[in-house]
């Protein structure tokens, strides 16, 4: 495990992640180089962070502690939520298109994937539990094999994430099984950074990280135009899913890299992006919900239905601003005081900051 004294950046690191993940979810549906670029990696840099701080020692032999711990930090915020999305269905339905019917989404709740084309934000939790779970069960093997063997990980767990895909397509994979394989390979390969290089504290290894990053940004650009517009949560992998690998890897690479960039320079930003990583998982899971205001404020300044609907796609950048200036005062302000809302959103009363420990995440 990475030692408390050299994860700060990765917050930062974190903090890129889920500005990367609101921007992509403000956009869409529209298709465009933003939502492609960062759709290539912006979920599988929390993937790659997991594999990064895993605590390997403590949990190679007693994985029940791991299932327990993660459980409650992800699975108990995701039935809680799902279910009060629910519940807030049935007295919403008469008055605004919720586009799912509370039996609709109870089905899709038991199914564990979907619906198609319209799965909620919320698909994330169960995967990167039962990625992590995975990653954890497989590296108690492959912690002591010779290293090429433990990069068939990397390669043998998208090949049956594809294989697995190709038997439902085009049903979505229940319980996204196949999301859960990638997100372990993700996480093998934030695993292998951590064992083989990643940033070292000398300075000639700091300089030769830097110089790469040119690089890895081309190669990045380069794959995820090759691959496409990806969307993991409906089993939309692009072109290609070793392209999906690779540019999802390169992408993580870049942010990490800049990241530990900015938290050199220990600037105002640095802070700022600190903060949004250290508590990233409840502005994943809380932010949706600022999309609706601006079309409430359309309505409320005189648009027609048709209007709101056909700016839609042209006010992105609104929601943008909004999920960002109310995302995180409310995480800060209102979530972490009170002990109720931090178990709805993060499955345990103790305050953030009171306790250290390997997040993995958002």
């Amino acid at each position: 495990m990475l030692t408390s004294g050299r994860t700060g950046w990765l917050d930062v690191a974190k903090g890129l992640g889920i500005l990367f993940v609101m921007t992509v979810h403000s956009v869409i549906p529209l298709v465009n180089a933003i939502t492609v670029h960062l759709s290539a990696f912006a979920i599988p840099l929390f993937f790659v962070i997991a594999g990064m701080t895993h605590n390997t020692d403590k949990y190679r032999h007693d994985l029940r502690r791991l299932i327990s711990a993660r459980g409650r930090q992800l699975m108990v915020p995701y039935v809680i939520l799902y279910v009060l999305m629910m519940a807030l269905f049935v007295p919403l339905r008469p008055y605004i298109d919720t586009y799912l019917t509370p039996d609709q989404l109870l089905f899709w709740f038991l199914y564990g994937s979907g619906p198609p084309q319209s799965a909620t934000h919320l698909w994330f939790l169960p995967v990167l539990f039962f990625g992590l779970v995975l990653f954890a069960a497989l590296e108690r093997f492959a912690y002591s094999l010779w290293p090429p063997l433990r990069f068939t990980f990397i390669v043998l767990l998208p090949y049956g994430a594809e294989v697995i895909t190709s038997l439902f397509t085009p049903v979505l994979v229940p319980w996204h099984a196949n999301a859960v394989m990638v997100a372990a390979a993700f996480a093998f390969i934030g695993s292998e950074l951590r064992r083989l290089w990643l940033l070292r504290d000398t300075p000639v290894q700091a300089s030769r990280t830097i110089a790469v990053l040119p690089l890895v940004v081309t190669l990045l650009l380069l794959t995820s135009t090759m691959n496409g517009f990806t969307d993991l949560a409906v089993d939309n992998l692009g072109a290609n899913i070793w392209l999906y690998m690779a540019s999802g890897a390169l992408g993580s690479l870049s942010v990490l890299i800049g990241a530990y960039l900015l938290s050199s320079a220990r600037s105002r930003v640095c802070n700022l992006l600190t903060v949004f990583g250290c508590h990233s998982q409840v502005i994943y899971e809380f932010h949706p919900l600022t999309f609706y205001f601006v079309p409430l404020f359309l309505a409320v300044i005189g648009f027609s239905a048709e209007s709101i609907l056909s700016s839609y796609t042209s006010t992105w950048p609104f929601r943008l601003i909004l999920a960002v200036a109310i995302s995180l005062p409310m995480t800060i302000y209102v979530v972490e005081r009170h002990p109720v809302l931090r178990f709805v959103f993060r499955g345990t009363t103790t305050p953030r900051f009171a306790r250290f420990s390997e997040s993995t995440g958002p």
